[in-house]
């Protein structure tokens, strides 16, 4: 099932109970770019009943100081909260210095906001659906 109306590409496998979104591929962007999306991810995750998902940001462009990306990962995690989502799986750029940032980020806020789910990231969107079917 093919899904959403922004920026973002969504797909949805409901006998496993994964969501699919694919990021464009654009960037640098800002907190004020990703409040929209992320919105519509924490709705479709809840709309879809989704407790697995995979976010590709295999495009996507950061360009900002770790303070900032550490906004957008409060903001994201903390929708994420209001969600059913249980094991989120991030397929990274090739050259991504922000997917450590990002994994570390993901697991201080998350235990500090006491957010029940299991993150990993992964070079490809095969081995990340591997993972979610275990």
């Amino acid at each position: 099932m093919i899904l959403g109306n922004t920026q973002l590409q969504f797909s949805y496998d409901a006998q496993k109970g994964i969501l699919y979104a694919k990021w464009p591929e654009f960037g640098p962007y800002t907190i004020q770019h990703l409040e929209e999306p992320f919105s519509e991810i924490i709705s479709t995750l809840i709309r879809c009943n989704a407790s697995k998902f995979i976010i590709d940001a295999s495009h996507c462009i950061i360009n900002h100081s770790d303070a900032g990306f550490r906004e957008m990962m409060e903001l994201f995690v903390s929708g994420l909260a209001q969600t059913p989502l249980r094991k989120l799986a991030r397929v990274k750029r090739p050259d991504s210095v922000y997917a450590n940032l990002f994994d570390n980020f993901f697991q201080e806020i998350s235990t500090a906001m006491e957010v029940d789910i299991t993150f990993k990231n992964f070079a490809t969107k095969e081995e990340a659906l591997a993972w979610l079917e275990e």
